[in-house]
């Protein structure tokens, strides 16, 4: 529902979170050489809080709502922008869907989300601590809800 009632931009991003489990700063700096539409996947060469770099393979979809940004250069996201534009929408969307809960998803939850359903397909948390690019397992086991 959040997705879906957030602008272009905004929605792209999202999407692009809940498909690849990738912190929001690793997403939003993302540039047009960092996505290769042919192997549909997209390269994560700024990682953050000392996160490997990574490539992630994403939907043929994402890859079509993302051309129109790789024509520009530098980066395809502002990260400053996005932010501000997710909690005034969030804050549209709790008042018109009259659901309070959607107040406590944040870009992270996307992340977690992620993980955990990654971690329930595969039972593999070495596979997921591939995709999250952390370099310790305790930082993999944060993100998983096991009890789900």
């Amino acid at each position: 529902m959040l997705i879906g009632g957030c602008g272009k931009t905004l929605s792209l991003f999202l999407q692009g979170l809940k498909e690849v489990g990738a912190d929001p700063g690793e997403l939003a700096a993302i540039e047009s050489t960092d996505i290769n539409k042919e192997a549909r996947t997209i390269t994560l060469n700024h990682p953050v809080k000392g996160h490997r770099p990574r490539v992630l393979t994403v939907s043929q979809e994402l890859i079509n709502r993302l051309e129109p940004l790789m024509k520009q250069s530098g980066r395809l996201f502002d990260d400053e922008q996005l932010r501000n534009a997710f909690l005034y929408k969030r804050r549209t969307m709790v008042r018109k869907l009259s659901n309070p809960r959607l107040q406590k998803i944040t870009f992270t939850t996307f992340r977690h989300w992620f993980a955990t359903m990654e971690y329930h397909r595969t039972k593999d948390i070495l596979h997921v601590q591939r995709l999250l690019g952390h370099k310790n397992i305790q930082n993999t086991l944060i993100y998983i809800d096991l009890e789900a």
